[in-house]
């Protein structure tokens, strides 16, 4: 009965060895490889496009707010736009136009 049970594990461990074995050479085969890549261009094709359909829709939201009156063009910092520093010292973070 004892060697029945090990008999039957082994073999259960080989087939699994066997067929992880046989996916890892099929995945790493030129076929295998082409088919990773058309599916890695599918699915940047698809972001591509949801990105640029979240863009139109925000777009239009904004656009839409504007039209309302809700939103302006100016800038939000006044300061920005007439060129004053905002951060202090003259190090990475300052501004170009007023830091040294």
């Amino acid at each position: 009965m004892r060697r029945l049970f090990w008999m039957t594990v082994g073999a259960t461990v080989g087939i699994v060895a066997m067929r992880k074995a046989t996916r890892t050479v099929q995945a790493i085969s030129p076929s295998g490889l082409s088919e990773r890549l058309t599916t890695l261009g599918i699915a940047m094709r698809v972001l591509g496009d949801e990105v640029r359909m979240g863009m139109a829709e925000r777009e239009a939201e904004l656009n839409a707010a504007l039209a309302r009156g809700v939103l302006t063009s100016a800038p939000r910092r006044p300061e920005l736009a007439a060129g004053q520093e905002t951060a202090t010292g003259s190090g990475r973070h300052a501004l170009r136009t007023g830091g040294s």
